[in-house]
């Protein structure tokens, strides 16, 4: 999830903040960065989704089946998933690159211009369903999966608790379910941070899938309010990839003793 957060904030916010900042696309320096930022940051994005989805299944399983939990959720299993969510999104979003954005030159002032642009050999139903199941695979089906997953997780988690007041246990089942309910509340807050960070965006998409008639007759303060809220729900999209890290780092005490000794270079 680290490496998959990290590559989608070095492939998406260095476009974002030379577009809007300096007014410097750099998708039109090159065709290798014109054909790969969109489509690195897209696998990117979908692959730490679909990460948190599977981490989300298996905490369900092992609480919906906890004498079948070890059986069922084992590190193999977990390795397979992620690596088939992510070789689907590698082969699923080659269009990009190959279909999606192409290498153009125009001529401005007499002087010729070399742009990335999308391709004109799309169609507009073709645009309209690349850009569907981006929004699909990226935000809803994850939205969705964790939102249901989490009030499960949250309603099983409260019940038990209820139960295992009124009963006595040892030492060390005490300690297993104190590791079992750091782990369950690491991964809810970082589920609850992907849901509050990508509604926005994922509300605003679903406004754009409508098409642009929505916006036709609208004031320019309408207009400009809109390209300033959609920019603010852009940034709270990015905001799921940068702040996993504090999540792990509020919520676990072996990670900050991990990440402090790495950063002091203890052993």
């Amino acid at each position: 999830m680290a490496i998959s957060d990290t590559l989608r904030l070095w492939t998406g916010l260095p476009i974002q903040w030379s577009k809007y900042l300096f007014r410097i696309h750099l998708a039109n320096l090159h065709l290798v960065i014109c054909k790969l930022h969109s489509y690195i940051e897209t696998v990117a994005n979908c692959t730490s989704a679909w990460i948190l989805i599977i981490l989300t299944l298996f905490r369900v399983v092992s609480i919906w089946k906890p004498h079948k939990a070890k059986l069922m959720c084992t590190s193999k299993k977990a390795i397979i998933l992620v690596v088939a969510a992510f070789t689907t999104h590698v082969i699923s979003f080659l269009y990009i690159p190959l279909k999606w954005y192409e290498w153009v030159v125009v001529k401005r002032r007499g002087i010729s211009i070399s742009m990335c642009e999308v391709s004109e050999s799309l169609s507009h139903t073709q645009h309209n369903a690349m850009q569907w199941y981006i929004f699909i695979a990226a935000s809803f089906v994850p939205f969705s999966c964790l939102l249901l997953g989490n009030i499960y997780i949250i309603v099983k988690v409260t019940c038990t608790k209820f139960k295992q007041q009124e009963s006595t246990s040892t030492n060390s089942i005490e300690k297993q379910k104190e590791r079992d309910h750091a782990m369950t509340a690491t991964l809810i807050l970082i589920s609850l941070l992907f849901l509050v960070s990508t509604s926005p965006y994922l509300i605003i998409k679903l406004f754009e899938f409508r098409g642009a008639s929505f916006l036709v007759g609208k004031s320019r303060i309408f207009l400009a309010k809109y390209k300033i809220w959609r920019s603010v729900a852009l940034l709270f999209h990015y905001v799921n990839n940068v702040a996993n890290i504090f999540c792990y780092w509020i919520s676990g005490s072996l990670f900050r003793r991990e990440l402090k000794a790495l950063l002091l270079c203890r052993k």
